[in-house]
């Protein structure tokens, strides 16, 4: 089996439960995306907010940007249920996979270290690029939990063949 390089395809599934009678995040937070922003308000949504890494935290761009929550619910100045929370699951833009195990207003914490936080250059035909954003399922309201009850990974390699 050849090894993965660069120009190889990486697929992220957000499996996510949907509930009725909710209305999820239409909006993405302060300097963030939002997957599929036309479907419906009935219909939870992926999210993608940037950040920088370093050891096993990361920190957002915008400062304060998460709503911590929990039983009983935060203030959300922006209107935006946009929390990360301890249990959720996350993805960053390399396809790494990471069990939050802190959270604060400016960041989170995940279960083990992010690997290559700031990229990696060497060997110069497998460069990796640095974690830029994390994605993950905001809950539909601050007392809520993340609609997101697992993380798959499909990748493949393209191998070339011929004579």
């Amino acid at each position: 089996m050849p090894v993965a390089k660069a120009g190889d395809y990486q697929v992220v599934v957000f499996i996510l439960r949907r509930e009725q009678n909710k209305t999820y995040v239409t909006a993405a937070p302060s300097g963030g995306k939002i997957a599929y922003a036309s479907d419906g308000a009935s219909v939870p949504r992926v999210v993608g907010v940037p950040v920088t890494g370093s050891g096993s935290v990361f920190t957002f761009a915008t400062a304060g940007g998460n709503d911590v929550g929990g039983p009983g619910g935060p203030t959300v100045p922006d209107g935006v249920p946009d929390q990360v929370r301890i249990g959720d699951w996350v993805a960053d833009n390399r396809g790494y996979v990471y069990l939050v195990n802190g959270a604060s207003a400016n960041g989170f914490t995940v279960d083990g270290s992010i690997p290559f936080a700031t990229g990696r250059t060497t060997p110069t035909d497998d460069p990796i690029t640095a974690a830029t954003t994390v994605w993950y399922a905001p809950p539909p309201t601050p007392t809520d939990s993340s609609p997101c009850t697992r993380i798959i990974l499909l990748s493949g390699v393209v191998a070339a063949t011929g004579p």
